[in-house]
């Protein structure tokens, strides 16, 4: 009998389109499809920009909005109160097309993708009589643990609900955010609990990408120093602090040039602090570009810069390692357990400005150190990071397992 899953979440099939962006969900997505289940993917995005990829395997994407909600939530005073009902709004519809959508083709799993969904996947699940997986991509709670703000719980109470939420199995993904550490706070069985690292596309770095038109395009030449950015432009991505370190780092390495991946509500900001600067030569803003395209531009780099206010595991970071790139980012979170101190890369305790600049001035300086790093960081990679092909694998067959016990 063929197993039929539906996944729920207020996320896209990727962050910034077709195959550009954050890759984890559509990796859930294509590795539930590949194992010969049926999936149900149920989204709050109406775009339907990356539907024809899905429609090449087994997925069904439905989709729904609630767009002025999302806007209204935007308000710098009323945010909270517009967030609240746009969770109301979103538990409404995911429950009543989750039911049309599970009646009708006989799901055998329910899974919520993300804080918003959780607690609609919990609702159907207890209808139907079957299991619920919860599913998280890290968690920003943590920077509240060791820092408590007034009313933090009241802010992030829909959070907290989808992380207590009990649920038949619970996969919190290994960011670098503590997630293990933030479910052990709210109770959470960690018998039901599995603390995963995101895979990688390590056979996408085994070939040599050919970069001499991206030169030519980016105008590089062969005395030029290359940074390397890739990430969503939000605010706590913290692209800004690299930019505010090069103009002191110009000084000595005057062909230093900066190169930002991504896109993001925070682009036209960075945009105009590099007008400001008068960096428009040094820096180039890439845009989304396509993972397939990712490659030659990790080749293209000399170091690789991450600077997140609360954690750097992401996916970009594990991409740097798996090309051998030379590291530098910002020492938070579980960071320091994926990068060691002078061994794969360079922890940089302060973001200050010219804390970054001198540590890009000392590796810049010394181009053996370079080389060590990011050799070192692609022997880490090989022995400690998963394929994005074992990683779901796992998680198939453990998801798998649940089917039949309700």
């Amino acid at each position: 009998m063929t197993k039929k899953i539906l996944i729920i979440s207020a996320l896209d099939l990727w962050s910034l389109g077709t195959k550009t962006g954050a890759q984890s969900l559509w990796r859930t997505l294509e590795g539930y499809a590949k194992s010969g289940w049926e999936v149900y993917f149920l989204t709050s995005n109406k775009s339907g920009k990356t539907d024809l990829e899905a429609g090449s395997l087994p997925i069904v994407v439905e989709r729904f909005d609630f767009s002025l909600l999302k806007n209204l939530a935007k308000l710098k005073f009323l945010g909270l109160f517009f967030r609240s009902l746009g969770w109301i709004y979103f538990q409404i519809a995911a429950i009543y097309k989750g039911y049309l959508l599970a009646h009708k083709h006989g799901i055998n799993v329910f899974y919520g993708y993300e804080v918003h969904a959780v607690p609609a996947a919990k609702f159907l699940s207890i209808i139907f009589r079957k299991p619920v997986v919860s599913r998280f991509q890290g968690t920003l709670l943590s920077k509240y643990f060791d820092h408590p703000k007034p009313f933090w719980k009241l802010r992030n109470w829909w959070h907290i609900l989808a992380l207590k939420l009990k649920t038949d199995l619970v996969i919190m993904t290994n960011d670098g955010t503590r997630g293990d550490m933030v479910l052990k706070s709210l109770g959470v069985d960690p018998k039901k609990v599995r603390f995963w690292t995101n895979g990688v596309d390590r056979e996408l770095f085994e070939f040599d990408p050919k970069t001499t038109n991206i030169k030519r395009e980016l105008n590089l030449s062969g005395d030029d120093k290359v940074l390397l950015s890739v990430s969503r432009l939000e605010k706590w991505k913290g692209v800004d602090r690299i930019i505010t370190a090069l103009p002191l780092l110009l000084k000595k390495f005057p062909q230093t040039r900066l190169l930002i991946v991504g896109d993001g509500s925070e682009r036209r900001n960075l945009e105009t602090m590099v007008d400001n600067l008068n960096l428009r030569k040094n820096v180039k803003f890439l845009g989304a570009v396509e993972h397939d395209l990712l490659p030659a531009y990790y080749k293209l780099a000399d170091i690789f810069v991450s600077m997140y206010d609360i954690s750097n595991v992401g996916n970009p970071l594990f991409e740097a390692m798996v090309a051998g790139k030379c590291i530098l980012t910002l020492d938070v979170g579980d960071t320091d357990k994926f990068i060691k101190e002078q061994e794969t890369g360079i922890l940089v305790k302060d973001p200050l400005p010219q804390t970054i600049a001198d540590k890009l001035f000392e590796l810049l300086e010394r181009p053996e150190s370079i080389s060590r790093l990011g050799k070192n960081a692609a022997k880490s990679a090989q022995i400690h990071l998963w394929t994005w092909e074992t990683r779901m694998e796992t998680e198939v067959r453990e998801v798998g397992s649940l089917v039949g016990k309700n």
